[in-house]
């Protein structure tokens, strides 16, 4: 009896063949696509450099003395600016939204010398022998930074690799596979691109890492 693989016609393996080309090529221009929108350049304009901008256009009076309403005024009235002045889109807050915000923004981010979150900034502002309230305002302005690159990284992932086909998520499985051949643990490196095609932003921001990595050692 014939084996079905070998009775398939020329005609046939062809046209496979061109389809597995089509899907490599697809796969490979999306990536490139992904890489590119997350290029450092491009999401330092985009981001960090309007933001660095608005915080260093903020102007806050040092009081000789920092109480609690003062501090969470002063912080509110920070993220108000930098969201309209830093942000795309000029968004604006509410008073109270602006105060959940720079709470929020700072429980999460702010690091003292001896403890960190809302609290330790309070301490921090109205401490002399410390940076101050302009370590404050540095530090809503990183985060800010910090919470816009995540947002739009995972935009970026749904509309690129969440919403690609099974087999284009597992060509692309197979190519960054390639790419990243020296730097996965044996683990993965073992997998199929079937088994990683639910993990390509994984493996694509592992390959845009590395590539930031080697254009660093080569300046």
């Amino acid at each position: 009896m014939m084996d079905a693989k070998n009775s398939e016609s020329p005609q046939t393996r062809d046209v496979a063949t061109l389809q597995d080309d089509s899907v490599r090529r697809r796969a490979i221009e999306t990536i490139e696509t992904v890489m590119g929108l997350l290029d450092e350049a491009f999401m330092a304009r985009q981001f960090d450099e309007p933001i660095a901008r608005a915080a260093g256009a903020f102007e806050c009076a040092e009081p000789v003395r920092y109480s609690y309403a003062v501090f969470l005024q002063t912080v509110a009235d920070c993220v108000r600016h930098l969201y309209e002045h830093g942000l795309a889109g000029h968004r604006r807050l509410s008073d109270s939204q602006a105060r959940d915000e720079a709470v929020a923004l700072l429980e999460q981010a702010y690091q003292g010398s001896d403890a960190g979150g809302y609290e330790a900034a309070t301490v921090a502002a109205a401490d002399p022998s410390q940076a101050g309230i302009q370590a404050v305002v540095a530090t809503l302005a990183e985060a800010l930074k910090e919470r816009e690159r995540r947002a739009y990284v995972r935009w970026v992932m749904a509309l690129h690799i969440d919403a690609a086909d099974w087999n284009t998520r597992c060509a692309m499985a197979a190519v960054l596979l390639e790419r990243l051949a020296e730097c996965l643990p044996p683990d993965v490196r073992g997998c199929s691109p079937e088994q990683l095609a639910d993990h390509v932003s994984r493996l694509l921001l592992a390959d845009v890492a590395t590539s930031r990595q080697l254009q660093q050692h080569r300046l």
